[in-house]
């Protein structure tokens, strides 16, 4: 099979992407062709922000820089911020444009390099170094127009794909974004995934899950959660919020989803029925999205035991939880008397519990749900967040 990585070398994910290509290759026996595009390109033609990250909350660009240190450590390979991130890598690009396709990785990883592990600004001087090193000097300054044109071809190609940011693998026309979704490219390219770590936590550890069944990726992430961390010998906290008073709270869109750009949205719709292929799990999308939660977060903080009966109501069955008449069904079909516990959704104590739920995970670093707090005896406390960081949570769990 066949798959293309369209990338960048400014961004720090396709640099981190970049190190797991060629294995990945290997693993499969896909013939991977490194196409170089313009990152700065692509959020032009689809109407995104230049830098991204300038438009997060503080939390989440904490946990993106977290993230960033998880998975170089993961894979082993260094990684640091330059002092001179973001620079321009228009030429840096245009180099490997014109750099023949068996050179593009070991001319692409001199560069990624340079730039995120050495620190050094990739500058005219840094580029002629590299192509003169690779036998490229001269067909770089000869070919400086096709490189031009190149350049901006494969940008167009990447957006009539769909993507939206860097780095994405595409395979047979289906799009995986970020370096935490290789293991789904493998999957589409015929092969298993990686298995998760396998081990015991020490004695005491446990993992706090606060969730809200409005997401559909908390769905996905708690339906798999409390297996993954009883099978390594800790226990499970469930800790109901609610994400939309979160979200005011940190100044986030209510319905992340609808802020998304149009080719995100619909590459989200793709992600979720992916990764709920690779849980395992069904998944249909409720009619009454965006949904009413209050009452069903109380009922979960009233009795734990139904949180995963309230999941599967909404994102199997596609039932409405702000609907009364269904979160009666539900009670009765669990054994519980419906009239006795919506009754106790508006006691008082209830009602504070939920809200001192939201506020302490925000205290802890949360800022979207699924967010997962790993506690290890004598350790500080470590924060997780998202349904696609659970094989990281298993390796914390265990290490």
């Amino acid at each position: 099979m066949k798959a293309r990585f369209f990338y960048d070398i400014v961004c720090p994910y396709a640099y981190l992407a970049s190190t797991q290509i060629e294995q990945l290759a290997k693993e499969t026996g896909a013939d991977i062709e490194w196409v170089p595009m313009l990152l700065g390109g692509v959020f032009r033609s689809i109407g995104a922000p230049q830098v991204p990250a300038a438009q997060m909350s503080p939390a989440k660009a904490r946990m993106n820089n977290l993230d960033l240190e998880r998975w170089s450590k993961r894979w082993q390979v260094p990684f640091r911020f330059s002092k001179f991130h973001p620079q321009r890598s228009v030429e840096a690009m245009r180099l490997l444009c014109v750099t023949p396709q068996h050179l593009q990785a070991q001319v692409s990883r001199c560069i990624f390099e340079a730039y995120w592990a050495l620190q050094k600004r990739v500058d005219q001087a840094l580029l002629e170094e590299i192509a003169q090193q690779f036998g490229l000097l001269n067909k770089w300054k000869t070919e400086a127009e096709q490189a031009k044109k190149t350049l901006f071809d494969n940008t167009e190609l990447a957006v009539s794909f769909g993507v939206f940011g860097a780095p994405a693998l595409e395979v047979e026309g289906q799009i995986f974004w970020g370096q935490d979704r290789l293991d789904l490219a493998k999957i589409a390219l015929g092969h298993s995934p990686s298995p998760l770590a396998q081990g015991q936590a020490p004695q005491g550890s446990f993992v706090e899950v606060f969730h809200d069944f409005s997401s559909p990726f908390s769905y996905l992430g708690c339906q798999k959660v409390e297996h993954l961390v009883k099978e390594r010998g800790a226990k499970i906290v469930w800790r109901p919020m609610l994400l939309g008073a979160l979200f005011k709270s940190i100044g986030a869109p209510n319905v992340p989803l609808f802020s998304m750009t149009k080719p995100k949205q619909a590459y989200m719709s793709k992600d979720l029925q992916a990764w709920a292929q690779y849980w395992q799990v069904p998944f249909v999308f409720p009619a009454a999205f965006p949904l009413r939660t209050v009452k069903a977060l109380r009922l979960a903080l009233i009795e734990p035991t139904l949180t995963q009966a309230l999941y599967q109501e909404a994102w199997c069955k596609g039932r409405d939880l702000g609907n009364d008449e269904v979160l009666a069904d539900l009670l009765e079909a669990q054994g519980y008397e419906p009239k006795s516990y919506l009754s106790q959704t508006q006691d008082q104590e209830i009602k504070e519990q939920l809200r001192r739920n939201t506020e302490e995970a925000q205290e802890k670093g949360a800022f979207g749900a699924p967010s997962f707090v790993l506690h290890r005896p004598h350790e500080a406390q470590q924060l997780f967040w998202g349904q696609d960081r659970l094989g990281l949570l298993c390796e914390a769990l265990v290490q």
